[in-house]
């Protein structure tokens, strides 16, 4: 009998069985395909391999180092179907003892999307590895004071309740959803804005890295805008000083609304960055040059090339959708910026 008179048999007699020979055929494919060998590292270079197309070599370079030194010494011949999440844990434990925080939630991320890799390539069933926040050490935040990210619910609901100016809490908001440094915040004119494009075009001059930073507007973030419209009260800038419409608020202002609420010591504003960084790091499967972007890190990863050419510009705008959901979800909808009408 030939090769397609057997198939032609086959299928007949699963259709006489009430079985979709269809769906009988993709389930042997995907038992062929996970009863092979698939290891972490040949899943992790299969991954890797799709990765480099998306990303700066720069970026694959940062990648592979992390797999070689951290993931494949201790992981890389275990079938990923095998893999449990305390495996994992006990590979990061000898990064953790020294002291090496940062290292560890980015290994963590790459990871977990090795494995999300495996789940959506039929490898296996789910990913067994969470965001592990509670597992390790936190990095620390150098001199900036920064409020652990359990607690950041706490922390929007003191704010929206608190005696703050109006125009200090759309301030705290808008630069929390847009993760931008506080002279970048404080210094925002409304010539920056494109409500039509949904983007602030934050300029070289007034940028950290001295590049032109295009920046995703989320609905959050305008609404934000809308409300601060209110209270600028015909000023250039967005948010201008309390004494003077011709200048910004000064960039330590929050610092000091944090103080006089008694979190001096263990909120700042360049907190916010942190907060940021250490949710998408730890919660989500962002691309860490996205991430990195977002930050306006230029001295890491190759940001530099993602700048000039504003390669990641639509992932950016997806990873700041998902904080800024993130962040109202926490509160579920209190916001300052809810309770000035617009």
């Amino acid at each position: 009998m030939s090769e397609a008179r057997k198939v032609v048999s086959e299928f007949r007699r699963l259709r006489a069985q009430g079985q979709d020979p269809s769906v009988v055929q993709r389930a042997r494919k995907i038992q062929l395909k996970r009863s092979a060998s698939n290891t972490v590292k040949q899943i992790g270079e299969m991954w890797l391999a799709k990765a480099s197309t998306r990303v700066v070599e720069k970026t694959t370079q940062g990648y592979r180092q992390k797999l070689n030194k951290h993931i494949y010494p201790r992981l890389g011949a275990i079938p990923v179907s095998e893999i449990k999440s305390s495996m994992l844990i006990d590979a990061m434990r000898p990064l953790e003892k020294q002291g090496k925080l940062e290292t560890v939630t980015r290994t963590v991320a790459l990871f977990r999307r090795l494995m999300n890799f495996a789940v959506n390539n039929e490898y296996i069933d789910h990913n067994p590895i969470g965001s592990m926040i509670d597992v390790f050490d936190k990095p620390k935040r150098g001199n900036f004071a920064c409020i652990d990210i359990s607690e950041l619910p706490d922390l929007l609901t003191m704010v929206v309740q608190s005696t703050m100016r109006p125009a200090n809490k759309l301030l705290f908001e808008f630069q929390l959803h847009t993760l931008t440094r506080s002279r970048e915040s404080t210094g925002a004119r409304w010539e920056e804005f494109s409500f039509e494009e949904q983007v602030w075009y934050l300029p070289a001059e007034r940028a950290k890295n001295r590049l032109m930073h295009k920046i995703p507007l989320t609905s959050e973030v305008v609404s934000i805008l809308k409300a601060a419209k209110q209270l600028s009260r015909g000023s250039e800038y967005v948010f201008p000083s309390r004494t003077s419409l011709r200048k910004p608020v000064h960039s330590e202002t929050l610092n000091a609304a944090f103080k006089r609420m008694g979190l001096g010591g263990k909120m700042t504003a360049h907190g916010t960055r942190s907060l940021g960084s250490t949710t998408l790091y730890e919660r989500t499967d962002f691309e860490s040059v996205v991430i990195e972007a977002l930050l306006s890190h230029t001295d890491r990863d190759g940001i530099r090339d993602a700048y000039n050419r504003n390669k990641f510009f639509q992932k950016r705008k997806q990873a700041l959708e998902w904080w800024s959901k993130h962040i109202v979800g926490l509160t579920h909808g209190l916001t300052s910026y809810s309770t000035i009408d617009i």
